[in-house]
């Protein structure tokens, strides 16, 4: 179990017994209670292996856009823990331009005028809708598009599974198959 020492949140350093001389902080989005994962004290990113991978998130003074995002990234984050644990490669767009990993997090304007934002993938650009943290949103969707089912983390399992290994260019889907079967 982490252990704190004092200061502002996402500075503060926490330690387990097993490893006393290891330190980690909360990544800065533990700030606004998006994120509850922690960073290496010596790692020069404020955000965590998942929360890298936001190119942009949503107006978070709009109507609950917070409330939204806060469940996207609830779902955003056991993806990455599959990954993580599976010892895929998680790149950035920071680190591969045209082919990094990357979420766009983007609501719809609130006076119905302007773009309408589409959930969908585009070689490892992969944009939801805020609207799709709304059950009642979610399940509207669902029955318009004749799914059998739609969840947060069945998006973030689908959108991530069309990105190709940026060194293999290989499906990640294909992967799993050949790492399970």
């Amino acid at each position: 179990m982490p252990h704190a020492a004092s200061g502002p949140r996402s500075t503060y350093l926490w330690y387990t017994h097993t490893e006393p001389t290891h330190r980690y902080r909360f990544c800065i989005n533990a700030e606004i209670r998006a994120c509850n994962w922690l960073v290496a004290e010596d790692e020069t990113d404020r955000f965590c292996k998942a929360c890298r991978h936001n190119r942009n998130i949503p107006d978070l003074s709009g109507a609950d856009n917070l409330r939204r995002w806060r469940l996207l990234e609830v779902a955003k984050h056991r993806l990455f823990y599959t990954l993580l644990r599976l010892k895929l490669p998680l790149v950035t767009r920071d680190q591969d331009r045209n082919h990094g990993l990357a979420f766009d997090f983007l609501a719809a304007p609130l006076d119905g005028q302007g773009t309408k934002v589409t959930t969908g993938h585009d070689d490892g650009l992969i944009t939801v809708s805020v609207s799709e943290a709304d059950d009642a949103e979610r399940e509207r969707m669902r029955l318009a598009m004749g799914e059998n089912y739609r969840t947060l983390l069945g998006h973030f399992r689908h959108r991530s599974g069309c990105w190709p290994l940026p060194r293999s260019r290989t499906c990640w889907s294909l992967t799993l198959d050949c790492r399970t079967g």
